[in-house]
């Protein structure tokens, strides 16, 4: 019986000093300040379906991939507002773009400087979809790529990507993005954009992600691209 008792109070100690460490983990993180714009900042408002990730690049840009699973073209819109520490809202801004079916789309933000007294506070996204009337007679899956990894002495990274048109069509316009990630956050985002791409030729976009400060070399885990717009016919 006196074990038991002796028991019972050590268990009821150690669950008091969980409760206070979560309390005083809580209280840290609620204060804590931060000097740069930083993921933890993000808060995400989906009113739609697509699945959704968003990560701060550079201390300067916000990536926004959104993801759509449905054989549908829609318009999609997200908008962003941040605020610095105290709750002044620092920028408001808003970029609509397709989203083509079962398919990816990257939507890029610059975000402000800070002043040398301000500190960063919430990025609030919200995201809706609109629908389109779209038609397009190319088909983004018979467009296949390979690409290459080349690790530069400067410690950033050279990606180079080789496109096929398998379309019987010739393509006007082929652009997107090269998208690096780590385990799962977006890590750097390089525009590419091809023309008059003849049915059965190929061609090729290049990418370097340049290092962050220090002497590690550009890390990432997965390189994906993403094509948001195909058009033709060329004759």
């Amino acid at each position: 019986m006196k074990n038991e008792k002796i028991k019972n109070i050590i268990i009821g100690i150690l669950s008091l000093v969980i409760i206070i460490l979560i309390v005083v983990m809580l209280f840290i993180k609620g204060s804590t300040k931060y000097k740069y714009y930083d993921d933890e900042l993000i808060e995400i408002n989906n009113k739609t379906e697509f699945e959704v990730k968003a990560n701060v690049l550079y201390n300067t840009t916000l990536a926004v991939l959104v993801k759509s699973n449905e054989d549908k073209t829609y318009n999609g819109s997200v908008d962003i507002k941040a605020y610095d520490e105290s709750g002044k809202q620092i920028i408001s801004d808003n970029i609509e773009q397709l989203v083509l079916e079962n398919n990816s789309n990257i939507f890029m933000f610059r975000l402000p400087d800070l002043d040398k007294e301000q500190y960063a506070g919430k990025i609030k996204i919200s995201i809706n979809k609109e629908n389109v009337s779209y038609e397009n007679k190319m088909d983004v899956d018979k467009v296949k790529y390979s690409l290459t990894k080349n690790a530069n002495d400067d410690n950033s990274l050279t990606v180079d990507v080789n496109f096929t048109n398998n379309n019987i069509e010739n393509l006007s316009l082929l652009d997107g993005y090269i998208v690096a990630f780590k385990d799962n956050d977006i890590v750097g985002v390089q525009y590419f954009n091809n023309e008059n791409i003849e049915a059965g030729s190929s061609a090729s976009a290049k990418a370097t992600f340049i290092a962050g400060t220090g002497y590690k070399p550009f890390d990432c885990d997965k390189i994906d691209v993403y094509i948001t717009h195909i058009a033709g016919n060329l004759q």
